[in-house]
């Protein structure tokens, strides 16, 4: 009896984990030898978690991925493994099951109306990566298709968008390139939430990134450029997205396009040289747009008609126009939130509102006075009607160089008295009195050259020192420290573009040696009768 239970329980274990214990590797060549030729004929053939390996050629099919299995190119290299569809009106992959992966392919031919190079049907978990998808109607879509994973692919040419999600949610679309898709848009979301769109390049489509109807989506990191019409879109009823450290550059329209949605947040976003608006809100409210960069926009940097309680702050402006409000388009929105510690975006202790510049210098924030050097203008910006911004930002570049001789601060000869051949150290102590982050700093003397510091940069407040030592010469000794700083005046540029300086001098008087030092003194007296008797002595001998 007891036998028979433990062939029993064998037998259990093994069905039990029969499925990884038969996962099986098929090799597809388009030359003969190996398992199959066609990719379809090694589908057919294997079991769920098998993987199929596919050698370099070109295999004209449409490829029905109805297991979950593996489908890899040998080469790892999509430009020696094409992919083409024998029927131009069918997807060329079209994946009905979860846990797949296709990797490694140059996807092509789907062109009739709404096919796709990779089309994931109602699936979850797949796994799409390193594959270039070109000249289909779609290159990539996902339709009803949940927490799938697309990295690192290239989907261009096509005649539709690059890369298309209808109702599906929780996907990861991570460092793919999405250029060139003709009619269209190069990557677009409609009905699908809560997806993460992170370091993907959006370039030379109709439009770049487009949501409708879609929420809770995050965007990190994108690179949006050179569209023919605006670089990103939330449309209809698109909320509670959120836009992270996105660069959205030279687009024909609009940088940024936010149109009948709310609660939206844009942080850290460069948005410039675009050829119309930076940032548009077109009835749209309760959204918080911080910390970004809005710059060189050919008609304007920012508008909002028909919307309020959005509320901009500590951005920078920078735009040969900034805003432009009618007066039947003034609604209420909040421009700057209460003194809170920083720093804010242009290196200033405090966070409040926006810093409004104009390329030649004669911006609000500019041209503004700044006396108690907190980082704030003195008197708040008039933007429009019920729209001011009362704690605009500005800068306030300045740095202090204090020179110490021996721990002296002897700006004025004759300083403190050193023995000649003695140690000087000189202490060069380095403040930046500003309110923004000073960089490149370098402290110079001009009788001992360059002095080493152990920072280049200083935030606001923020102080360092720096030492050299020496031997003491005789005599009145004068030296000048000097300090130079760059600072970003012009706050689209990546780099510094401006430069300030200070200088304090400091002064010892140098002791020589003094030959007849520890010589006793001689008594006046006794020196001329001891001259007078060598005196005596000299004549007498003469006299001889």
């Amino acid at each position: 009896m007891r036998i028979k239970l433990y062939l029993v329980i064998t037998f259990v274990l093994m069905i039990m984990f029969s499925g990884t214990a038969l996962a099986d590797t098929i090799t597809v060549d388009d030359d003969p030898g190996m398992n199959y030729q066609k990719i379809q004929n090694a589908i057919n053939a294997a079991s769920d978690s098998d993987t199929i390996i596919v050698y370099n050629g070109t295999y004209t099919e449409n490829v029905d991925v109805n297991k979950s299995v593996t489908i890899l190119s040998e080469s790892g290299n999509p430009d020696d493994t094409k992919v083409q569809a024998a029927s131009t009106s069918d997807h060329v992959f079209n994946v009905t099951r979860d846990n797949v992966t296709i990797s490694g392919f140059n996807i092509t031919g789907a062109t009739v109306f709404e096919k796709a190079g990779i089309f994931l049907d109602e699936v979850k978990n797949n796994n799409i990566s390193n594959n270039k998808i070109s000249n289909n109607y779609q290159g990539l879509r996902l339709l009803n298709s949940d927490i799938n994973t697309l990295n690192n692919n290239t989907a261009s040419n096509n005649n539709n968008d690059g890369i298309n999600l209808y109702n599906s949610s929780s996907n990861k679309l991570n460092n793919n390139n999405a250029n060139f898709n003709s009619n269209v848009d190069g990557i677009s979301l409609y009905e699908s939430n809560n997806n993460n769109l992170n370091k993907n390049n959006v370039s030379y489509n109709r439009e770049g990134i487009y949501f409708s109807e879609s929420n809770n989506n995050t965007l990190n990191n994108n690179t949006v450029s050179y569209n023919r019409e605006e670089g990103i879109i939330l449309s209809d009823y698109s909320s509670n997205n959120t836009l992270n450290n996105n660069t959205v550059l030279n687009n024909k329209d609009d940088g940024i396009g936010i149109s009948g949605s709310d609660n939206n947040k844009l942080n850290n976003n460069t948005v410039s040289n675009n050829k119309n608006v930076g940032i548009s809100i077109f009835v749209s409210k309760n959204n918080i747009l911080k910390s970004n960069i809005i710059c060189n926009n050919t008609d304007l940097g920012f508008e909002f008609p028909s919307s309020e309680d959005n509320t901009i702050y500590n951005n920078i402006f920078n735009n040969e126009n900034n805003t432009r409000i009618t007066a039947s388009s003034v609604t209420v929105n909040k421009w700057n939130i209460t003194k809170t510690p920083g720093p804010n975006i242009v290196g200033g202790p405090y966070i409040g509102g926006n810093y409004w510049a104009h390329p030649d210098g004669t911006g609000f924030s500019q041209t503004c006075t700044d006396a108690n050097n907190d980082g704030f203008c003195d008197s708040e910006f008039n933007i429009a009607e019920n729209n001011n911004d009362s704690l605009p930002l500005t800068i306030n570049a300045s740095v202090d160089i204090e020179k110490y001789t021996n721990g002296e601060d002897a700006d004025e000869p004759e300083g403190p008295t050193i023995q000649m051949g003695s140690q000087v150290t000189w202490t060069y102590n380095i403040t930046n009195t500003g309110s923004v982050i000073l960089y490149n700093i370098t402290v110079t003397d001009d009788k001992l050259g360059e002095i080493s510091c152990p920072n280049s940069s200083l935030k606001p407040g923020e102080s360092m020192v720096c030492t050299k030592t020496g031997s003491a010469q005789s005599g009145q000794y004068s030296n000048l420290g000097n300090v130079t700083a760059e600072y970003k005046d012009d706050l689209c540029a990546e780099i510094p573009t401006s430069q300030i300086s200070d200088s304090d001098p400091s002064h010892y008087s140098g002791l020589g040696y003094d030959h007849w030092a520890g010589v006793p003194a001689t008594n006046p007296v006794l020196l001329i009768g001891v001259l007078g008797i060598a005196m005596l002595l000299f004549l007498r001998r003469e006299q001889r």
